[in-house]
């Protein structure tokens, strides 16, 4: 990880009890296989359509999304975690 908002700092941090996660893997806080195979998969559907996608519902009635990020040349290096209110009954 390399930059955490406060709502990504809240969830990690607060809730799932994660702590110093800048600078280490995304999968130190997802190690269980079927996470890890659901992040894998979900980044190369976004590197192959540029699509999001809707991972979950949490607990705080927040939808979470992932969302590709490309460098300054249009390369694929990331994705970010975005959390919104879900509205929606």
């Amino acid at each position: 990880m390399r930059f955490m908002n406060k709502n990504t700092e809240y969830h990690y941090h607060e809730e799932r009890g994660y702590k110093n996660l800048i600078g280490k893997s995304l999968f130190d806080c997802h190690s269980n296989k079927k996470s890890i195979e659901r992040i894998q998969k979900g980044y190369e559907s976004i590197k192959s359509n540029g699509k999001e996608i809707f991972v979950c519902v949490t607990s705080r009635n927040q939808r979470v999304y992932m969302q590709g990020v490309k460098n300054k040349n249009g390369e694929w290096i990331g994705f970010i975690e975005r959390f919104e209110l879900n509205l929606q009954i």
